[in-house]
């Protein structure tokens, strides 16, 4: 191997040193370096010294030439072949991969869970046209906002709360059949609540008595998101 120093950018040989101390440069020629590394061998290991590329005026350290830079990456490419032919790395190795496959397959069961968890399963059977006769006596829409691309919301009075379940599969089916929209439904059991519940709720005007008041008769609310198909009815005071 040619054990000249050449340019780390150019690969010239043609060189010159400067240090402190020297009366002027050095100009060096490729074959007087190549035996002429003595010249340097003074000043090695001293971060005074400077190289400088006399071809395209690049400037560095000793060490920091092409060949050594080559050397440096022959011994770690040898490093790093022996450590890899080493059957103690290849347990290593096998090991490290299977704890995070073990950690990806762990993340994705809980996430799993956590969504089931999340979701609460809800009737989805059709409701025959009696039935929605009947079930049309026990509710009123006080309130609705229905006509945003992306959300159902509304607001009912509910005369008989035992048929919430019902009678909330049979909004869902009717307002939000495909399941493609955020849907929220607010169940009341006094008439009129519905229609103010949100305004006096919000209003800075509502003291916390009446705010608890109103609260009361919120019975029942049911959530529903598609972006993660969380769905819940959920009873606010006690389960009909």
């Amino acid at each position: 191997m040619n054990d000249s120093i050449k340019c780390p950018k150019c690969g010239s040989d043609q060189l010159s040193t400067d240090k402190k101390g020297f009366s002027g440069k050095k100009a060096v020629a490729g074959t007087v370096l190549t035996g002429g590394i003595g010249l340097l061998a003074g000043t090695i290991g001293s971060n005074k010294v400077i190289i400088t590329c006399l071809k395209c005026g690049n400037q560095f350290r000793p060490g920091e030439d092409m060949v050594a830079k080559n050397k440096k990456d022959l011994q770690r490419s040898e490093l790093n072949a022996k450590i890899a032919k080493n059957p103690v790395f290849k347990v290593v190795l096998k090991v490290v991969f299977g704890l995070l496959a073990f950690m990806i397959l762990l993340i994705i069961i809980l996430s799993i869970f956590d969504h089931s968890d999340n979701k609460t399963v809800l009737p989805t059977t059709s409701i025959s046209d009696s039935v929605k006769s009947e079930l049309d006596k026990y509710y009123i829409i006080e309130k609705e906002d229905i006509d945003r691309p992306t959300q159902r919301n509304l607001s009912v009075f509910i005369a008989d709360t035992s048929k919430i379940k019902q009678i909330n599969t049979f909004l869902i089916s009717k307002y939000n059949k495909d399941k493609s929209n955020y849907m929220s439904i607010s169940y009341f059991d006094k008439k009129g609540i519905a229609k103010i519940y949100e305004d006096k709720i919000m209003s800075n005007k509502t003291s916390d008595v009446d705010a608890e008041k109103l609260y009361k008769h919120l019975v029942a609310n049911y959530d529903f998101n598609p972006s993660n198909s969380y769905e819940k009815l959920q009873f606010m005071h006690h389960k009909k």
